[in-house]
Order: structure tokens, then sequence, then C-alpha cells
């Protein structure tokens, strides 16, 4: 009997975790189209008709892997703190060691045409993150009415990228040392400024 062919959703998926796969054994650099077909068990053109170029292929694939874990991230663990280690330690996990690997690849590939898909898949995803996470706690009343602006929301996030991509982790002091001595007093300082303050 024939194996049954892939289609949709089960198609993508399977291209997904070949080209995460391939890319995780062999490096960025050496990564090939041919590879990712042939670990997927199809044929080149059945990639480039979703994505015309290695980069998008391995991109998609991050993000698209990615998903479930940063959904995770958005969890209410009860109050600002227990949502700020929540989210930093689910950075580290989402950007394990073969993951990493993969994204510095990406980012050394990276040029003016392409940083836009980049930059989206590591920072305005993550905004929405920590946005939800500073509403909520506006709403229990641990920070003020003012809003916080997109800088000052993505200091966490920015600072444990820096950790990982420089060191590869980063421990739980690091990560507690980020949130109580850097973003819990500068969000609550923001967030009680007016406008007019700033």
């Amino acid at each position: 009997m024939p194996p049954t062919r892939r289609r949709g959703a089960d198609l993508e998926r399977a291209l997904h975790q070949a080209i995460l796969d391939e890319t995780a054994a062999v490096g960025y650099d050496a990564a090939t189209v041919e590879g990712f077909a042939a670990r997927a068990g199809t044929s080149k053109p059945v990639l480039y008709r979703r994505w015309p170029t290695k980069f998008e292929m391995v991109l998609a694939a991050i993000a698209a892997a990615s998903v479930e874990s940063v959904a995770a991230l958005a969890a209410d663990a009860g109050n600002l703190r227990a949502d700020l280690f929540v989210l930093l330690n689910g950075v580290t996990t989402i950007f394990a060691p073969d993951k990493r690997r993969t994204m510095l690849g990406l980012l050394a590939a990276a040029d003016a045409d392409n940083a836009d898909p980049i930059d989206r898949l590591l920072l305005t995803r993550a905004s929405g993150l920590v946005a939800d996470i500073a509403a909520r706690a506006r709403t229990r009343g641990e920070l003020g009415p003012g809003d916080l602006t997109a800088d000052v929301l993505t200091v966490p996030l920015d600072l444990a990228r820096n950790d990982i991509v420089v060191r590869g982790t980063i421990g739980d002091l690091r990560v507690a040392a980020i949130i109580d001595d850097i973003t819990i007093p500068l969000w609550t300082r923001h967030s009680h400024l007016s406008s007019g303050a700033r």
C-alpha cells in the first residue's frame, strides 16, 4: 500500500520539522534545500512553492515552532514578578542550544532585505507578550496607570536575548536581577509618570 500523501497543514508541519532537524544537524550555513527535501521525503519544488529562499524556509520553521511555546509564556502566574519569570525562563527554553545555533545563522545571513522578518519574529510577538504582562500588572494595581513605551516594555526580553546570544544561556540569578533590579523598578517608575513628565 503506497504511503498517504501529505497535504495542507500536515505537509507544512513535516516540512518545518525537516528544516529544523536538518539545520540543527549541519548548521545554517551548511544546510541546503536539497537536504531539507531529502529529510522531508519530498522534492525541492514543494519547498520553493512555499518559500523562495533557504533563509525564508528556516525563518518560517522557527516561527512555526515557537508559536506553541510562546503561547505558554503568556500564562498568568499571579503577579508581575512571577509572570516575568515565566516569560524569561520560557525564552531560554525556546532558544535551546540547537535553536540558538540556527538563529545565530539566520542573524549572520540577514541583510537590509530580510531583516524585517527577523525583527517581527524576535520583537513584535514578544512585545505583545510583555504588553499583556504589563496590562495584567496594571489591573492588579502593581503598576501605575501610565502607558509604557515599546522600548521600556521590551527591556527584559532585550537583556535576556543578549545573554542568550552572547553566552548561550541565562541563569536564575541573572533572570532575578533583570526582573528585580531593572524591569520592575523601570516599569513602576514609567507607569507612574504622566505623559508630560516623560
